[in-house]
């Protein structure tokens, strides 16, 4: 997704004007674009453009525009919402500002871009002590174990719906409203 770090800009400015704001939070990686995830997010995102009294169009200075988003205004414009558009340079990413003060006002975005860690299901724990299991997505895990490796909350639980790996820990948004010290590996090999 291009122009996300404008995004999230953008997002938190109109968040701190008390406006509700619906974007994109998941990244597709280029060579994924033709995926049934794309699809469903790109769904998704029309479900957003529904429930929406406008659409704010973040493009960087020059006025760059996608094919993706084409579809989303057009579709935004049939449906008869307004379109806004905001052209905006790349944030600094060396802990600027800009980027310090996106990351002061994420806090719901870094507590869905939290990290967790991705627990052995039951059948696969060994270990006869280990007793105490929970439920999640209609699945058995084993709260005993350690976990297996780190990954995002929020992304983890896209990837289970559609039935993919969970990415590993950090997600690309994780590297955008954490600081690269709260990311830092600590002793448990996770990020706190």
């Amino acid at each position: 997704m291009k122009f996300y770090d404008q995004m999230l800009l953008v997002a938190a400015e109109l968040t701190r004007q008390s406006q509700i704001v619906l974007m994109p939070f998941c990244v597709v990686a280029e060579q994924d674009q033709d995926s049934e995830q794309k699809a469903a997010l790109d769904l998704l995102h029309f479900k957003k453009i529904d429930l929406c009294e406008r659409v704010v169009v973040v493009t960087d200075e020059a006025g760059y525009i996608g094919e993706s988003t084409r579809r989303e205004i057009a579709y935004a414009e049939r449906n008869h919402h307004q379109v806004e558009y905001r052209a905006m340079p790349a944030p600094t990413t060396d802990g600027g500002a800009a980027l310090s003060s996106l990351r002061d006002t994420t806090g719901s975005v870094r507590m869905l871009h939290r990290k967790t860690g991705v627990s052995p299901r039951a059948d696969d724990c060994t270990d006869p002590t280990h007793e105490d299991r929970f439920e999640r997505y209609g699945e058995e895990f084993c709260a005993d174990c350690a976990p297996m490796g780190w990954t995002c909350a929020a992304c983890a639980a896209i990837a289970r719906d559609e039935h993919h790996m969970p990415p590993d820990w950090p997600c690309a948004t994780a590297k955008l409203v954490y600081t690269e010290d709260e990311l830092a590996p600590t002793v448990d090999g996770g990020a706190e």
